[in-house]
């Protein structure tokens, strides 16, 4: 999932040393700021976000990175698979530090913090 304003975009990544190729996004209808894409990786991918008038999220021009070995989450204290089926990549704004992380539930907007 990743929230944004932008009315349409795609992930750009490379996944396991492969091409470089796009994952374009769909727009969750009830939520019109969350946009979602699937992405196919075995090990890694190397990722970067963009819209279609060409601006970009590329982590300060170093690119996201997620290496999927042993891949896991946390549950009182001990690390589990988050699931047994088809790998699953999810980006979240944990430090607050990406544009968009003020939400407004009631409309399901993204608010602009400038």
């Amino acid at each position: 999932y990743y929230f944004t304003q932008w009315p349409s975009g795609a992930v750009h990544f490379g996944a396991d040393g492969e091409a470089w190729r796009d994952a374009v996004f769909k727009t969750l209808p009830e939520f019109p700021d969350v946009k979602v894409a699937t992405l196919t990786v075995a090990k890694f991918v190397e990722f970067v976000v963009r819209d279609d008038a060409n601006n970009w999220d590329n982590n300060n021009s170093k690119n996201y990175r997620l290496e999927l070995a042993g891949f896991g989450d946390t549950e009182d204290g001990r690390l589990g698979r988050v699931s047994t089926g088809a790998p699953i990549l999810i980006v979240s704004d944990l430090d607050r530090t990406l544009f968009g992380h003020e939400f407004d539930k009631p409309t399901g907007r993204v608010l602009d913090p400038g």
